[in-house]
């Protein structure tokens, strides 16, 4: 059973920035640390982007620059992310994905996953 934490904790998690991983393993936490986004790499400015903190926390803007829509919590296991999530205009509406892992390079992963878009994303890092 998943242990919800309260939206108010994410918050709070997702103040304490940490700058981006060093790692290019991605079977360790410390790879998805940091800013990343979808698209393609020259698009970091201008699409959603999701962001990883040390803290559990992530979040998400739709469309670079714009204010956070989505704030959840974040945990690896093994070839898995398990992401719990609420989107801010109804956090009561709690919602878990968990996808899959693959083709993590230095700067790129693949989710795969039912509920994503075409069942798959690509997250690029951004600097």
């Amino acid at each position: 059973m998943k242990t919800w934490v309260p939206m108010l904790a994410i918050a709070s998690g997702v103040a304490l920035w940490t700058a981006p991983a060093s790692s290019t393993d991605p079977t360790t936490s410390d790879y998805f640390i940091g800013y990343w986004g979808l698209g393609t790499p020259e698009e970091c400015v201008s699409r959603d982007t999701m962001s990883f903190y040390a803290s559990g926390a992530w979040a998400m803007t739709n469309g670079g620059g714009n204010p956070v829509e989505v704030i959840g919590v974040w945990a690896l296991e093994g070839d898995r992310i398990l992401l719990d999530f609420a989107e801010l205009d109804d956090p009561s509406d709690l919602i878990s994905v968990e996808a899959t892992i693959s083709n993590a390079g230095k700067d790129a992963f693949t989710l795969t996953a039912p509920e994503l878009p075409d069942g798959q994303a690509t997250l690029y890092r951004c600097e």
